[in-house]
């Protein structure tokens, strides 16, 4: 799903939590918006834990993977971000960032 606009179907995909697994210290997951590459939310590794359980209960990979859903309505799901309609600065609120470099005086 990297660098790929998606939309959202119902079912929600099972991933590995990297950090469940000790391949890292921690891990998230972000969603922008893909006018102004903004970011409008994200989800870490602190909450992955259990979410795959209930989709395959009782399998032994279940605490190493987790299931997120990201929608526009979460309707009370705890596994899921939800992302608002218009949800974000104006345009004229945006400030991009910049390098500033400072060097010794001759």
């Amino acid at each position: 799903m990297y660098g790929h606009s998606f939309l959202c179907e119902e079912e929600s995909p099972t991933l590995p939590n990297p950090a469940a697994t000790g391949k890292a210290t921690y891990s998230n997951f972000g969603v922008y918006g893909a006018k102004a590459i903004n970011g409008v939310g994200a989800v870490s590794n602190h909450d992955f834990t259990g979410t795959a359980e209930a989709y395959i209960p009782g399998h032994p990979a279940a605490k190493y993977l987790y299931v997120w859903k990201v929608t526009r309505r979460a309707l009370g799901d705890p596994r899921c971000l939800e992302v608002k309609w218009g949800i974000g600065p104006y345009w004229s609120e945006v400030l991009y960032d910049g390098v500033i470099k400072f060097s010794p005086s001759q």
